[in-house]
């Protein structure tokens, strides 16, 4: 009869050893997820939520790693609709004037859209993209302007072959001080 009060209070002892230790298991997990799973924006997100008016890239290397950080969310990330021209506009905020007035919006967002559209067809992704360092980007004034030329590369993948585009943009120093991206130049490889 002993024996038998002493098995019950050993195992009565695992069941809130067992039921304690069930209770910190939930705790950790709860606290581990809580820390891993705080609002993270995406990238695309990320880009949507930029404010241009308080928070403009304030150098030329700056401004086209922006456009390269949305070029990659366009072609690589799913969003929707509304989000693809938001993602437009954030980029069509970075043109300098002359370039906004030469691409009106309607024809901009369309010739974004096939363009997309076409490398996604081809199964391309972009993997990477790197900006000119700040010593390799060359200024220079003209015409009463200041002007900044530098390169962006971006590496696409599709499945196993890595293209490089070596893409040269050119930017102007708008009257508020803003560099804006007045054009570019890319040099693509062949595709098969």
């Amino acid at each position: 009869m002993k024996n038998m009060y002493v098995k019950i209070i050993i195992l009565f002892a695992l069941a809130i050893a067992l039921v304690l230790s069930f209770y910190f298991y939930l705790s950790n997990i709860r606290e581990q997820s809580t820390g891993e799973n705080q609002v993270r924006a995406s990238k695309v997100t990320e880009a949507l939520m930029r404010n241009l008016d308080a928070r403009y890239p304030p150098t030329p290397k700056e401004v086209v790693r922006f456009f390269a950080e949305i070029t990659q969310c366009l072609y690589n990330d799913n969003y929707s609709q509304g989000d693809f021209e938001a993602l437009g506009r954030q980029l069509f905020r970075l043109y300098d004037e002359e370039l906004a007035e030469n691409n009106p919006w309607e024809i901009y967002i369309d010739n974004l859209r096939f363009d997309v559209d076409s490398y996604r067809n081809r199964e391309f992704v972009i993997s990477s993209f790197t900006v000119s360092s700040s010593t390799d980007v060359i200024y220079f004034s003209e015409d009463g302007f200041d002007y900044a030329r530098l390169h962006c590369l971006f590496s696409l993948r599709r499945s196993t072959d890595l293209y490089i585009i070596d893409h040269q943009f050119l930017l102007r120093r708008g009257e508020n001080g803003r560099w804006k991206i007045l054009g570019w130049q890319k040099e693509e490889p062949e595709y098969e």
